[in-house]
C-alpha cells in the first residue's frame, strides 16, 4: 500500500523465477488484484490471471498514476 507516493507513473512488475522442474500440475498461475482509491467512494478493483510459462523474466501487470 502506498499512501504518500511521489507524483508520477509507476509500473507494477512481477519477476518470475522458474525452478526448471517439470510440473504435473502445469505452468504457474498468478492471480493479481489491483485496488485503486482504496477505502474511498470511487474505489476500483481489477483482477487478472496470468499464465507464467516462460523460464524466467519480468511481466508488467499494470500501472498506477499518482
Amino acid at each position: 500500500m502506498i499512501n504518500n507516493a511521489i507524483a508520477g507513473d509507476y509500473k507494477i512488475v512481477v519477476d518470475y523465477f522458474n525452478d526448471n522442474v517439470q510440473k504435473i500440475s502445469g505452468p504457474t498461475i498468478l492471480k493479481a488484484t489491483i485496488i485503486t482509491n482504496y477505502g474511498k467512494i470511487n474505489e476500483e478493483s481489477k483482477t487478472k490471471i496470468y499464465k507464467l510459462d516462460e523460464s524466467e523474466g519480468e511481466l508488467e501487470i499494470g500501472t498506477l498514476h499518482f
